[in-house]
């Protein structure tokens, strides 16, 4: 049984106990879930749930916030900087990315495919993935002062790791209903490593010049 559903007898329910049974469920079920999964996994009427929230899709955002959902990810990037072996950081980096676009990437799918189900209070909010490629820039930019990986462009070096954890998420949710899976996470994940280490490794003598 849910913890959510455990709570359900206390007398007052905040929006977080709705929001994380809300959160189980459509992590579970997708958007596609019902107001009344919601509701049955709370332990409150559908009633109680639209008092809170006007729409389902409404309450889905609020769920599942893409913002929140890549925060702590980004939050990490600094203390990545210097750390351990650069190529394993950028595995672990891979990793990590492609845990939160697993959540990340139905979002986005919703949003982009209806905009108005979005709430208002969300609709002019920065894209995301905007500031996750500035927080990127930026860890590649410092490891590049540090000459633990090869001077260039730090912008397309973190496009590019972009690029590769979105497609693997993307590809993940679009097939693996039909038993498609791309390839193994860690062989992918260390494949695009190898690949992009000859042009971001450190030049001979430890040298980092442009």
């Amino acid at each position: 049984m849910s913890a959510y559903s455990l709570m359900a007898r206390k007398t007052t329910i905040t929006d977080e106990h709705l929001l994380g049974a809300a959160r189980e469920v459509f992590l579970e079920r997708g958007v596609n879930a019902t107001s009344a999964e919601v509701a049955q996994r709370a332990g409150v009427s559908e009633g109680t749930l639209f008092k809170r929230f006007k729409t389902k899709h409404e309450m889905f955002h609020c769920a599942l916030d893409i913002d929140a959902e890549g925060e702590e990810w980004e939050r990490t990037m600094p203390e990545r900087v210097g750390v351990g072996d650069p190529q394993e950081q950028l595995v672990k980096l891979l990793t990590d990315g492609i845990e939160v676009l697993r959540i990340i990437v139905p979002l986005v799918l919703t949003s982009s495919a209806d905009p108005t189900t979005i709430p208002a209070h969300m609709q002019n909010k920065e894209p995301s993935a905007m500031r996750t490629l500035r927080v990127l820039t930026r860890y590649f930019e410092a490891e590049m002062r540090l000459g633990r990986i090869r001077r260039q462009d730090p912008e397309i070096a973190a496009r590019m790791i972009m690029a590769a954890v979105w497609h693997y998420a993307h590809f993940e949710l679009m097939f693996g209903s039909m038993g498609i899976v791309p390839m193994p996470e860690a062989t992918f994940i260390r494949g695009v490593v190898a690949t992009l280490w000859h042009g971001l490794s450190p030049l001979p003598h430890g040298g980092a010049k442009s």
